[in-house]
């Protein structure tokens, strides 16, 4: 029985590691048109280590920043229905109408799970130059 107990809280405790994701969208020196740098980087962390999806968009050019793999892509986030975007959406239009740092929290549950779901930002008072981070994680029961 304590068998069976101890391989129960392993997996539990492995399953609370395994979803955790920071979404960052990091705008720097961004010009009318758009940014010259776009990147993205997606990176499924290890066993203690969380997980990340980074957009980098820097310097004035003609691309939009904006994702080519949408993190609700990934197969972490794709079976679970977490939403992300619109906390970014209400980053964007925090800065936008001169709140240029803030935090939100805003859990919500999808399919029966309770899910923390956070957003921070830091600009200098345009979307040209802000980062903002997304944190998503089931809530502890």
């Amino acid at each position: 029985m304590k068998k069976i107990g101890f391989i129960l809280a392993l997996f539990l405790i492995l399953s609370y590691f395994s979803f955790a994701r920071d979404i960052i969208v990091k705008r720097t020196n961004g010009g009318p048109n758009g940014y010259n740098y776009v990147e993205e980087q997606h990176d499924d962390g290890g066993w203690f280590k969380g997980k990340k999806s980074t957009l980098t968009c820097a310097d004035p050019g003609n691309s939009k920043c904006e994702w080519n793999i949408d993190p609700r892509t990934l197969p972490q986030i794709i079976n679970t229905g977490v939403e992300y975007k619109d906390l970014q959406d209400y980053a964007e239009n925090k800065i936008k109408n001169g709140t240029p740092s803030g935090t939100f929290s805003d859990p919500k549950v999808y399919n029966g799970i309770l899910y923390n779901r956070s957003v921070t930002w830091n600009s200098n008072g345009t979307l040209e130059n802000s980062e903002i981070t997304i944190t998503i994680e089931p809530a502890e029961n």
